[in-house]
């Protein structure tokens, strides 16, 4: 993602504060310590991803007219990273690094 650990709890704490309830909670019981989406968290997911979906039906002909005047293949698949989908996109899973491998071993 480009941001550090410190950068990362940084934006969840003001996240966090921006709205009227929590957006993730975090859990500090040793080894089931961790971070979570609370349920109202999931609900801003949702509603977010549903918005979105609305948003890029409605501005397809335009997204499609803009991409030709930009010289871009308008069926090439849009370049998200693939760590920015949440839910229902799947996540690609990372090959070990040479590093990794010669430490095993």
């Amino acid at each position: 993602m480009g941001l550090t650990y410190r950068q990362v709890w940084a934006t969840v704490k003001v996240m966090n504060a921006m709205l009227k309830e929590p957006l993730v909670e975090i859990s500090p019981n040793g080894r089931a310590s961790g971070a979570r989406l609370t349920p109202f968290g999931r609900e801003v997911v949702f509603r977010f991803r549903e918005m979105e979906k609305v948003a890029n039906q409605a501005l397809k002909t335009h997204f499609l007219a803009f991409e030709r005047m930009a010289g871009e293949n308008p069926h090439a698949p849009a370049p998200v990273p693939h760590w920015a989908h949440i839910g229902e996109h799947p996540t690609k899973t990372r090959k070990p690094s040479p590093k990794a491998a010669t430490r095993k071993s």
